[in-house]
């Protein structure tokens, strides 16, 4: 595998997936891989993001824009996975 390639891989894949991604000899092998890996974990992931997104309102924030920041993170994570929130369930979440 290119030796640079691997080097990015290492810095942002997390520590417990470095074994799965050594394991394979050339990229498109670590790659898919890597996307089995990450498709496996979705019910969970999506389930865990939710979770976030409904208990926003119960954790203190410095400010009205970080809490805003937060949500956009959490929604544009679920919608990465293929889970799109409803605005309207987005406002609801927001304002109560």
């Amino acid at each position: 595998m290119n030796k640079k390639t691997m080097k990015i891989l290492n810095i942002i894949i997390k520590d417990y997936l470095v074994d799965k991604m050594i394991e394979h000899e050339d990229l498109k092998n670590t790659w898919m891989a890597l996307k089995q890996e990450y498709k496996s974990k979705n019910p969970d992931m999506i389930l865990n993001l939710k979770y976030k997104l409904f208990i926003l309102k119960f954790q203190n924030f410095t400010s009205i824009e970080e809490f805003f920041r937060i949500t956009q993170k959490i929604n544009n994570q679920l919608i990465a996975l293929g889970e799109k929130v409803q605005i309207k369930t987005l406002v609801q979440i927001m304002l109560n």
